[in-house]
């Protein structure tokens, strides 16, 4: 069965997002563990952001995290998705998205959602082009990456 839960902020969910990540970072074309120490990252997501967990029979298949706090501007920003490799193309990043989208509406009502994606990731570029997002008229300092937003 498959769920979807928003982690609390709590010691234990800074385990459960380092996990995932360092088990499934290698599916990123540009790993975290490249530029940032896993752990810190994730007690910096686990302080800062909202981040939601897709199960499948309670095992994690995917994760979200990103920040819902620029309540001035109505802007989101998706930090990191990542599906389980074994669970990919079964919509569940699709699904987590979405889940990060209807929460964003409800604290914001309208606004911005953003997210960067690398350019020679064309899976990835593919989903958020589907759910909606578009490119952004904002430039990423990394030549590699670009900025995609979607409209609430």
């Amino acid at each position: 069965m498959i769920t979807i839960e928003e982690l609390t902020i709590a010691e234990e969910t800074v385990s459960i997002i380092s996990d995932f990540i360092s088990c499934n970072e290698f599916l990123l074309p540009d790993p975290f563990s490249k530029h940032v120490d896993i752990k810190s990252y994730a007690e910096r997501l686990n302080r800062l952001c909202i981040t939601f967990v897709c199960k499948d029979n309670e095992e994690i298949a995917g994760l979200i995290s990103g920040y819902m706090n620029d309540v001035t501007n109505k802007c989101a920003y998706i930090q990191v998705i990542i599906v389980a490799e074994q669970l990919q193309g079964k919509g569940i990043g699709t699904c987590l998205i979405k889940f990060f989208i209807d929460k964003a509406k409800i604290m914001y009502g309208n606004g911005t959602v953003f997210l960067t994606v690398d350019k020679c990731n064309e899976k990835a570029f593919r989903v958020y082009t589907n759910i909606g997002f578009t490119l952004s008229n904002t430039i990423h300092a990394n030549e590699k990456k670009m900025i995609m937003e979607y409209k609430l």
